[in-house]
């Protein structure tokens, strides 16, 4: 550095806070601002300096263009802030009617706009600065100050005689010179500086940053963004050019759509075009591109997000899902979205929380997948609980009605969540929920149809075939009994047998039993005799936080009686029983628990009481008032049925005995299974002579798929799950789609 240029003192923009060595009357090289202010750069400044662009344009509307506070950076969602900016600040700016005027806003109403825009920004990066705080203490909530810069656009519009703007406003008129210069700028005139852009998968690769500079001032109104043939991006962009001086373009950022687009047509790269005023040509340069996903490279990811467990898959376009299973808390660190707060979340009855939360988590969804996965993502399908207070299928609804109209001016978390969907999904992708209870018996829909088909065509084909084998072990008993006559009378003392006269024994050689079908389960003898209890099916996935209920009749879902309760679960047994530890621990000590009460069913152990008092406790209110409905109303005419557990309560021995209790006190005649009864059902149905084609079908695959899912991912073998049942759903109703 020369002696002249350390001389230099230190400058301070007065709209966005970037302190930089700058002689006198410079603009600022980040915002272009033209107030600098004397001093010296401090490290830990209580102070946010946020510039706000606002710009008449020449069909007199104004719009929310930028949002510039380099202490913050690119890491401000600026698509929801300024949407929230353009609705509620407008209406102040302008009167609360419209969005248009005839003349320059007086200073009162740029007063109220900079006091609405200044509570918006403090709410929003004091938030970020929390969420991304590396200290063990919270900081202190930052003093957000807010400068704005008005371009005048439209040339018949001028601030007032009279009336000087603050030192926070700046007023650039539009100047007729400039347009004027712009008609004489020749192609190689402006030059491009776009070393800090390559558009990829990378922090930052969808964002496209680049610096102009030209002979001439020159005033930039749109951008578009192109690869090859296709458009990928046509957009408004305001800046003026100082004549001779490097400028700053604000950053452009592309969609998911557009990072996508260049990939197309085996495109290895792509071009920015600059409209500029005052001439009809475009400027352009090219964009570096990193490697690229093919264009076909779509992937689709399901999520069964719990409080503490995480189960999903991811499906790439034409191959089979890939499973996983992830401690909720870990997987969202990994992924780098916001720590994922079941309860709360879902105690918003609206799904207002849960529709922010997924909003705030899409871009990190859409980087991850393209960065570890080499692939666009295309839809996200989740699964939540659907309780009396927080409607699961309502939420959906409200969802797909928003992505349709489009409502751009509506401010709901609902319409943040479809703008981000829009911004980070590709191929018209959704957002896509799906109650908890409905995927769980899609999951076992069709394998339940299938077992009751062959249970059925076992009874029908095969009756004969059970009364040859039951012949053929009675006349095996008979001859190993006259075998064994004949051993024990040759075994006697010669006294007796002078006396007695040698037994018959048996001719030929020994019958033998087919063994195409031995022995049966028991639970498979009584589908055989009782097909019909597939008709009447009640699903009960346990989980960690809630018990989701489906009941089906003669393989319809009964959507009175299924739902989800979040007032009983896994998590609230542990914290009543033993160290009253929650998480794996407590998941554990059940285990431990549920192994030493088979074998012994001791009940004089206080543990065991503990444990068999919590369940029935908890579970109670909910399992009796549904299997009462049942028993008394509306199966009371045929009372044969099957109750399937899954889920972590399915370990636990106490729920699977009460639940044959209250069936028993309720006069249903029920079978109470879990899903690995039903692999074993599937198996034995295998070898029956003539097996069923459906038995290879894709529901049986799929279902089995899920079972070694879960089996292989299994990290605490004292406790066997059936963890991927929703997850499985997904895949079942074809990515969600109902």
């Amino acid at each position: 550095m020369t002696a002249a240029a350390s001389t230099t003192p230190w400058r301070m923009c007065q709209a966005c806070g970037h302190w930089q060595r700058a002689p006198e009357d410079t603009a600022c090289s980040v915002c272009q601002w033209s107030r600098l202010a004397l001093g010296a750069p401090g490290r830990d400044l209580a102070e946010l300096r946020v510039l706000v662009d606002a710009e008449l344009r020449s069909d007199r509307t104004w719009h929310i263009t930028g949002i510039t506070t380099p202490r913050v950076g690119a890491a401000i969602n600026q698509a929801i802030v300024l949407q929230r900016l353009n609705d509620d600040g407008l209406r102040s700016l302008l009167g609360g009617s419209a969005t248009s005027g005839a003349s320059f806003p007086s200073g009162r109403s740029w007063e109220v706009f900079r006091e609405l825009a200044r509570s918006l920004l403090t709410d929003e990066l004091n938030s970020l600065i929390r969420r991304s705080w590396e200290g063990l203490r919270q900081p202190s909530a930052a003093r957000v100050l807010v400068s704005i810069r008005a371009m005048l656009l439209d040339p018949d519009i001028a601030l007032a005689e009279g009336e000087p703007a603050p030192a926070w406003l700046e007023v650039v008129p539009f100047d007729a010179a400039a347009a004027s210069a712009a008609a004489k700028l020749r192609d190689g005139d402006v030059t491009f500086d776009v070393t800090r852009t390559q558009v990829s998968f990378a922090p930052g690769g969808d964002r496209i940053e680049v610096a102009v500079r030209t002979p001439r001032e020159m005033l930039i109104h749109e951008c578009k963004v192109v690869s090859g043939d296709k458009p990928l991006l046509v957009a408004p962009l305001t800046r003026v050019v100082r004549r001779d001086a490097l400028t700053a373009l604000p950053p452009i950022v592309l969609s998911a759509e557009a990072v996508r687009g260049f990939a197309a047509n085996g495109a290895s790269g792509g071009e920015l075009l600059l409209s500029v005023r005052g001439t009809e040509k475009r400027f352009a340069t090219r964009i570096p591109v990193a490697a690229l996903p093919a264009f076909s490279a779509v992937a689709d990811i399901f999520l069964d997000l719990g409080s503490t467990n995480t189960k999903w898959a991811l499906r790439l376009e034409g191959k089979e899902p890939v499973e996983h299973d992830q401690d909720t808390a870990t997987l969202t660190e990994v992924w780098g979205i916001d720590a994922y707060r079941k309860a709360e979340l879902l105690s918003d009855s609206a799904g207002d929380r849960w529709s922010e939360w997924v909003a705030r988590a899409l871009p990190a969804l859409r980087h991850w997948v393209g960065r570890e996965h080499n692939a666009y993502l295309r839809n996200v399908h989740l699964s939540l609980p659907s309780t009396e207070q927080f409607d699961v299928i309502a939420l959906g609804k409200t969802l797909r009605d928003t992505a349709r109209s489009g409502d751009g001016a509506s401010r709901s978390p609902q319409d943040a969540l479809r703008r981000a969907t829009t911004e980070n999904l590709v191929s018209q992708g959704a957002v896509v929920v799906v109650p908890e209870h409905e995927l769980v018996a899609a999951h076992y829909l069709g394998v339940l149809r299938i077992l009751q088909k062959a249970a059925l065509a076992y009874a029908g084909r095969f009756k004969s075939h059970e009364a040859r084998r039951a012949d053929q072990a009675q006349r095996q008993r008979t001859w190993d009994s006259r075998q064994a006559a004949v051993s024990d009378y040759e075994s006697r003392w010669f006294g007796y047998r002078w006396f007695n006269d040698r037994p018959a024994g048996p001719s030929g050689s020994r019958p033998s039993v087919d063994t195409k079908i031995t022995n049966p389960a028991e639970w498979m003898n009584d589908l055989v005799e009782h097909p019909e209890q597939f008709d009447h099916v009640v699903l009960l996935d346990a989980g960690g936080l809630s018990l989701d209920i489906s009941v089906l009749e003669k393989h319809e879902l009964v959507r009175a009686l299924s739902r989800s309760d979040t007032g009983c679960g896994g998590e609230a047994i542990s914290s009543r029983i033993g160290r009253h530890e929650i998480g794996p621990r407590g998941t554990r000590y059940k285990a431990q628990l549920g192994l030493r009460w088979l074998p012994a069913r001791d009940l004089s152990d206080p543990a065991q009481r503990e444990y068999r008092d919590a369940t029935r406790e908890l579970y109670g209110p909910v399992l009796t008032r549904v299997i009462r409905t049942l028993g008394e109303t509306r199966w009371k005419k045929s009372p044969h049925c099957c109750v399937l557990l899954t889920g972590g309560g399915s370990r636990n021995p106490h729920l699977a005995e009460y639940i044959s209790e209250l069936a028993s006190d309720a006069g249903l005649r029920a079978n109470v299974v879990d899903a690995p009864t039903v692999q074993d059902l599937i198996r034995q149905a295998r070898e029956f002579p003539e097996p069923l084609q459906e038995l290879g079908s894709e529901e049986v695959r799929r279902f089995e798929a899920t079972q070694v899912w879960s089996e292989r991912r299994e990290r605490q073998p004292l406790a066997r799950y059936d963890k991927f049942a929703v997850v499985g759903g997904m895949c079942a109703l074809g990515g969600g789609r109902l």
